[in-house]
């Protein structure tokens, strides 16, 4: 379970495509700050940039839950995610 309550869950085909930790190549889901996304790993405290409005989640968000997850993201480690292979 995430320990990070705002953290959107998204299905597997969808996160691969922003990547993962560097570490283990997974993804816990992401947040939004304003309208960027950032993808995160809990188990390894990492977080990587995804896009900025690329989800509409974060129209539905106030200030408040954007200052929560800027403090969430302030105890993790922003990282380079490791990409899927193309596929041949």
């Amino acid at each position: 379970a995430s320990t990070m309550s705002n953290v959107i869950q998204l299905k597997p085909a969808t996160t691969e495509y922003f990547g993962g930790c560097p570490r283990c190549g997974k993804t816990d889901g992401y947040l939004s700050i304003g309208r960027d996304h950032y993808f995160v790993c809990d188990a390894h405290r990492t977080y990587w940039y995804a896009g900025s409005n690329l989800f509409s989640s974060w129209r539905k968000e106030t200030e408040a839950d954007w200052q929560r997850n800027r403090n969430e993201l302030a105890g993790y480690r922003q990282v380079e995610p490791v990409m899927p292979l193309e596929a041949e």
